[in-house]
């Protein structure tokens, strides 16, 4: 199977059966695995993709140069990204911590990872 047949099932396994911080977990650390070794294959974005909600939430500093999907090799859509200065999340209005309840009450994320 070549590489965009694996990426292919991969983002429909994820779609159907994330059901767990641990399987978005895994997926983070595949992904990694993959753009660290050189072998990534997220290159452009599947027109279902606009139907998948995202598997986790990166939380990423805002000064952060590699975009956070390059590095877990994944298609843009499939993590929700919130940046902001220092990784720092208050309970102020309009906080980063209103946009993870989105993600994880609306979305139905199960994992959270702060970089």
């Amino acid at each position: 199977h070549g590489a965009a047949e694996q990426r292919s099932a991969r983002s429909a396994a994820a779609a159907v059966s994330l059901t767990s911080a641990e399987a978005a977990l895994k997926l983070l650390q595949e992904g990694n695995s993959r753009w660290v070794s050189g072998t990534a294959v997220a290159s452009r974005i599947p027109k279902a993709m606009a139907e998948t909600a995202p598997f986790c939430a990166v939380i990423g500093c805002a000064d952060l140069r590699t975009p956070v999907e390059q590095i877990f090799d994944s298609m843009p859509g499939e993590i929700f990204v919130l940046r902001n200065a220092g990784n720092t999340i208050t309970h102020a209005k309009g906080s980063m911590v209103t946009s993870l309840e989105f993600c994880t009450c609306k979305l139905m994320t199960k994992l959270i990872l702060i970089l």
